[in-house]
């Protein structure tokens, strides 16, 4: 019969694998090295859709900016260049005059437009725009207020020079009163002469206009009383007048005051007096 060995105890038998694989080269841990390029993959995925995200967020931001662009500019436009309220359409004293309101309307605007955007992103793009649309509204709105207001300037000056010759020449009687106007007159001259850059001829040239101006209309407004006395007066002064004006005033003012003229000489016993009037120079001293 077989021998059946007998152990006096139980021993364990030291495990031998680990000594077997001592010097042995390691097995490259595939599972971790796959988990880690999947992190990374998931991240540079995660990189990009946020790149997109983004992208698309400020091409969404930038469609915004560019409708508030547009709808200032077009209000601008409006306010400015509409040919029957804009303010390029104004003149003289209606565009001095209009200057701040028109400038009022060009900030409230622009503060309208900002105020409405509620995207600090949308801000941030828009402001800068709508300050440069800005700036170039207030040049040209500077720019044609200044044009006009030396306008103003020029038809002030003139406008003052007459309507004093004009007063002036309804108190025809008033030599004082006309006096006066000539002074106003050639005061308004040296205005319209400095505004418009003139020389001195053509300064004088404009005075001298403004002076048989004066003397036109008070005549044209004495003979209808008077005539007599306007003809009269006339003679004193009409070295005062330039020669062609002194012509022109002098027949006018000769042929309206030769009936009284003739009346008052036959009543006083002359004769002759139609042939002589019609000979006689009316510019001639007496």
């Amino acid at each position: 019969m077989p021998t059946v060995p007998t152990y006096d105890s139980f021993q364990a038998t030291p495990n031998t694998l680990p000594q077997a694989r001592i010097g042995m080269p390691e097995m490259p841990d595939v599972a971790g090295q796959q988990a880690q390029q999947m992190g990374r993959a998931m991240s540079n995925f995660g990189q990009h859709m946020t790149s997109i995200a983004t992208d698309m967020q400020r091409e969404a931001n930038a469609t915004v900016a560019k409708d508030i662009d547009t709808q200032v500019t077009a209000s601008y436009s409006e306010a400015l260049y509409n040919p029957e309220s804009g303010f390029m359409v104004r003149q003289g004293k209606d565009a001095v005059l209009g200057f701040d309101q028109t400038v009022s309307g060009l900030q409230d605007i622009r503060r309208k437009a900002l105020d409405d955007v509620k995207s600090p992103a949308v801000r941030q793009m828009i402001e800068p725009v709508l300050n440069t649309r800005m700036q170039h509204a207030l040049d040209a709105v500077s720019r044609h207020s200044g044009q006009e207001n030396r306008k103003y300037q020029i038809q002030t000056a003139d406008s003052r020079a007459v309507v004093s010759l004009q007063d002036a020449a309804m108190n025809y009687a008033d030599d004082g009163r006309f006096a006066q106007a000539i002074a106003v007159a050639r005061e308004e001259t040296a205005t319209l002469a400095r505004l418009n850059g003139w020389d001195e001829a053509t300064a004088q040239l404009q005075a001298t206009k403004y002076q048989d101006t004066g003397f036109k209309m008070r005549y044209e407004a004495w003979r209808i009383t008077d005539p007599a006395a306007a003809f009269a007066h006339f003679r004193q002064h009409a070295e005062q007048i330039s020669p062609l004006a002194r012509e022109q005033m002098g027949s006018q003012l000769f042929h309206a005051a030769a009936p009284v003229l003739a009346a008052q000489y036959n009543a006083a016993g002359g004769s002759g007096v139609t042939t002589s009037a019609e000979g006689a120079d009316p510019t001639a001293p007496r």
